[in-house]
């Protein structure tokens, strides 16, 4: 079970079921059941219940710098000069 509370304005990068995505975690609620998160590649915020985040998502890695889109440019860049 993950500790959202120690990642509260952080960005993370979780894989899903299908996918992966960059999550900024926002807020957890008092009662600390739901986390509202923004979906850094949309911009959509929502808040989800705790047991929804811990199923469908594991975090992968709390990302310091730059975003995800800029990490594929950048990763982009780097197979274009190597070719």
């Amino acid at each position: 079970m993950t500790d959202w509370e120690k990642l509260v304005g952080k960005r993370v990068l979780v894989k899903g079921l299908f996918d992966l995505n960059e999550l900024k975690i926002l807020e957890v609620s008092p009662a600390k059941q739901y986390v509202k998160v923004q979906y850094m590649l949309t911009g959509h915020v929502k808040w989800l219940p705790v047991k929804e985040l811990d199923a469908d998502y594991k975090v992968l890695e709390v990302l310091e710098d730059e975003s995800l889109p800029e990490k594929v440019k950048y990763l982009k860049k780097l197979k274009e000069a190597k070719e």
